[in-house]
């Protein structure tokens, strides 16, 4: 079967593609309220920051992509 079509994959076979994902989590690392990811390695990884205070944002120690300990 040919779909022609201009959705992206993961609309289409949205069953297949949540199920390779894990669900991102809030959570509150040292007070700082950020979302984060389950990696291959069962290790928590920050997917994004939700706090209001812009001093967290310029933290070297939070951003997109960084391995919680």
């Amino acid at each position: 079967m040919i779909l022609y079509t201009m959705m992206p994959q993961e609309l289409i076979f949205q069953q297949s593609y949540h199920q390779e994902q894990s669900q991102p989590k809030l959570i509150n690392h040292n007070g700082i309220p950020v979302i984060v990811e389950e990696n291959e390695q069962k290790q928590q990884q920050i997917v994004r920051i939700l706090s209001t205070n812009p001093q967290d944002y310029l933290n070297e120690n939070y951003y997109p992509g960084q391995i919680l300990s």
